[in-house]
């Protein structure tokens, strides 16, 4: 299964960081990112297609980029679709295997790994956030594709964990680089989300 990673460009703007050295800090930045998922990409031995991403002012641009990948494999007819963020940093050596070998039969989405959310018997219960790597089933294409492109992607699909079928590999196998986020157009730690997290391999 091909990983379809987001990734913007050196040459996107940035909205917000450091304003004396912001578009050398960025393009560090999103160079290292790729640089990142080709490294993950053989140690872990997936395939990896590179998809421009894209920055609105409102923080929004992730659900677009999101939903270009799906309509995509809709009009492929691809049964799923694998989709990573360019911040994904696999937890440990076979990571990625383990998220194959565990992959559901009955999913809407299948995820390997959130931030926030109540988890229960593999299935995700309430609003969650983080989409840092997820599988979408076809049948749900529709659904995702129709969600209201002004709300942030994850927590969308979150309001209806009630009544879609919203899977998630245990123990988790990604988590994201510490750094600027675009989405949130801000630096970002995750220390305090990581000492919560079960991993695996760690």
């Amino acid at each position: 299964m091909i990983i379809n990673i987001i990734n913007l460009s050196t040459d996107q703007p940035a909205t917000s960081v450091h304003p004396s050295n912001k578009k050398e800090y960025i393009r560090h930045s999103r160079e290292e990112r790729v640089l990142n998922v080709c490294k993950q990409s053989k140690e872990q031995g997936f395939a990896v297609r590179f998809w421009e991403g894209i920055i609105e002012p409102n923080g929004v641009g992730i659900n677009k980029a999101f939903k270009k990948i799906v309509r995509w494999a809709k009009e492929q007819g691809l049964k799923m679709v694998c989709i990573g963020e360019d911040d994904l940093i696999f937890s440990a050596p076979g990571a990625w295997q383990y998220y194959l070998d565990n992959l559901p039969d009955d999913f809407d989405i299948y995820s390997g790994g959130i931030y926030s959310g109540e988890i229960k018997d593999g299935r995700i219960m309430n609003g969650f956030s983080g989409n840092t790597l997820i599988t979408v089933h076809q049948r749900f294409y529709d659904f995702f594709l129709n969600i209201n492109p002004n709300d942030h992607i994850d927590r969308a699909c979150g309001n209806f964990c009630f009544e879609k079928m919203y899977r998630i590999v245990d123990p988790f196998v990604v988590f994201q680089m510490q750094g600027y986020s675009d989405n949130h157009r801000r630096m970002t730690q995750h220390t305090a989300y990581l000492e919560n997290m079960k991993l695996f391999g760690r």
